[in-house]
């Protein structure tokens, strides 16, 4: 997914970036991929983090770049969401020189598939080494079972993000009845599977009234799934989705008048859904504290009210951060 784009992945790229100019000394320029969706129906995450990465990039050259003038070129190449994609584009942009790849904002089977590629490029290649920069990619295996040397996260994996939540929940009574609403694929399986476990725990008095899985990247309304949610008697939704699956979750969900809490990773990150939660009337993911409500105007422009308790809020947000 994995989801997940926190406000301070810009500041850890930045810093990965210039540490891994500083690790392959290049006499002008030092080349970093960048392999993400840049089309079809995730590509605004993509498009997001290309942003990010180009504004370190500039920013580190604009400072005079690593190694007393080594200068970081970008080289851009679109994952399709796909692994094969992404293989391909891995080897074009080893022919094209490239030192580092940056990556995250596909599947978590295709990051790794990237991370595993690149070890094998390693051990045959001795001295022109890889690394992969991951901004988003949360599955607990990659950093786990799974851990290699060349891979880098600058994002807190998925256990520890339901953690968090889990940990708020366990202190809000108000939040009684819990459906599970993920996409079908590995990482919702993943979220759903840690929201069962690690807030059940927690609150071993919240029911989880139902539980769904749907198609990743295709629904275009979810209205149906809204309902089923609301015959349940849910009161809060934990769900993994991200991009355009939670944009339009959160719409359909504020066109159907249907008021619920939302258990999410990075809600508020990507554009669309900060609009579609003004709508919804309410978001909580582990770097945004539960209940902040939004009411939209007739031009459906964004309201902030005021925080009724800040400490508490701060609180939380130290605690997801951690």
């Amino acid at each position: 997914m994995k989801f997940k784009l926190a406000p301070l992945a810009p500041i850890a790229l930045a810093s990965l970036l210039a540490l891994a100019g500083a690790a392959h000394a290049q006499p002008q320029t030092y080349k970093i991929a960048y392999i993400d969706p840049l089309s079809g129906p995730f590509a605004n995450v993509g498009e997001l983090m290309l942003m990010h990465t180009q504004y370190a990039i500039e920013d580190i050259n604009a400072k005079g770049g690593v190694l007393g003038g080594t200068k970081l070129q970008l080289l851009q190449f679109d994952s399709k969401l796909s692994a094969q994609e992404s293989q391909s584009a891995l080897q074009a942009a080893i022919d094209q020189g490239a030192k580092a790849i940056v990556t995250g904002g596909s599947d978590s089977s295709v990051v790794t598939a990237l991370v595993q590629s690149v070890a094998r490029w390693n051990q045959r290649n001795p001295g022109k080494e890889l690394i992969v920069l991951n901004h988003s990619s949360i599955d607990p295996e990659m950093t786990g079972k799974g851990c290699s040397f060349w891979h880098f996260q600058t994002e807190a994996n998925t256990a520890m993000k339901m953690k968090a939540l889990a940990n708020y929940i366990k202190k809000t009574p108000d939040v009684k009845k819990v459906y599970l609403l993920n996409q079908d694929y590995a990482h919702g399986k993943q979220w759903a599977s840690y929201g069962r476990q690690l807030v059940g725990l927690a609150r071993p008095d919240i029911q989880f009234v139902g539980e769904a899985l749907h198609p990743i990247g295709r629904v275009k309304d979810f209205a149906p799934y809204i309902a089923n949610v609301k015959q349940s008697g849910a009161d809060s939704v934990i769900t993994g989705n991200w991009g355009q699956d939670m944009t339009l979750l959160l719409k359909a969900a504020g066109d159907a008048g249907y008021n619920l809490r939302y258990f999410n990773h990075s809600a508020g990150s990507v554009p669309g859904t900060v609009t579609a939660v003004s709508q919804a009337k309410r978001a909580s993911s582990p770097g945004w504290p539960s209940g902040i409500r939004a009411r939209p105007t007739r031009r459906r422009s964004m309201h902030w009210p005021r925080p009724t308790r800040p400490r508490r809020a701060r609180t939380f947000s130290r605690r997801a951060s951690t």
